[in-house]
């Protein structure tokens, strides 16, 4: 501020007792300006870092300027371990019940005779807030024996669902079968076959003029039939108990012994379920 020039004698000092010519009040002027535009392009003070140790803070600024230390307010949780009825709980107590983590976040003078997660004053304030929960069971637990796990959409653990395994055996005759035509089908897996048969399906292109009536058998013994009658196209069954194939029996469909020439397209599917052998 030196270089600025003042006419009088003052405060600022002596003047130069001549009135200023346009020059040195122009300058005056630059060096006022200059100080000003300097003021505004000055960077501000900000915070350059923060250092903490155990509970003080301290705060170091750009300029090197350092405020502290502070004093950080720190909580000390009290662990109580499972959760006990009707007993006294203080702030920053921590316990666990039906296996999560509470934190008592209000005082509570009895607990009561049964843990209740919600339990509150009933003025709003709640006793306990839950710091960790027990994750969910990833896969359903009601599964039986034989079952499979098997998706039902696309999100978990509510996404999957044990399920039988279904297994249909396909039979298809275009022409009449000949006289006791036997149909052979050699299992690989266990496979159960549902009283009634259940689920199974059997029908004709065209019906007969009278019934016809398939036997079905497990390793040569009779176990059912599959029955035509005349007027229909769909076919019944007769089944009379539930029956389990395992790897290597042997199921047969037989044709009467005098099949109608009547009837074509016969299609037959029987439905199972894969089981444990």
């Amino acid at each position: 501020m030196s270089d600025v020039t003042y006419v009088t004698d003052g405060p600022w000092g002596t003047g130069t007792h001549t009135p200023h010519t346009a020059n040195s009040a122009d300058m005056n002027f630059w060096i006022l300006e200059s100080l000003i535009v300097a003021l505004q392009d000055a960077q501000p003070d900000t915070i350059a870092y923060f250092t903490v140790t155990g509970n003080q803070m301290w705060i170091t600024m750009t300029d090197h300027f350092v405020f502290g230390p502070f004093s950080i307010p720190t909580s000390v949780w009290n662990f109580r371990g499972q959760w006990v009825p009707n007993t006294s709980y203080a702030v920053n107590d921590v316990f666990t019940a039906n296996g999560a983590v509470y934190l008592v976040i209000y005082p509570q003078l009895n607990s009561g005779a049964t843990f209740y997660n919600l339990a509150n004053d009933g003025q709003g304030h709640n006793f306990y807030g839950l710091l960790l929960a027990a994750a969910p069971t990833e896969l359903p637990t009601n599964g039986l024996p034989g079952q499979f796990l098997q998706w039902t959409a696309l999100d978990s653990p509510g996404g999957v669902a044990w399920a039988y395994v279904n297994r249909p055996i396909g039979i298809y005759l275009e022409q009449p079968p000949e006289p006791m035509e036997v149909i052979r089908y050699v299992f690989a897996e266990s496979t159960q076959f549902p009283l009634g048969l259940t689920g199974s399906q059997a029908s004709a292109g065209t019906w007969g003029t009278g019934t016809q009536v398939y036997q079905i058998y497990q390793n040569g013994a009779n176990i059912g039939s599959i029955n035509f009658n005349e007027g229909t196209h769909v076919g019944s069954f007769t089944f009379p108990a539930a029956i389990t194939f395992h790897a290597g029996d042997v199921l047969t469909i037989v044709a009467p012994t005098v099949p109608d020439g009547h009837m074509t397209q016969i299609s037959i599917t029987l439905l199972g379920q894969v089981v444990l052998p």
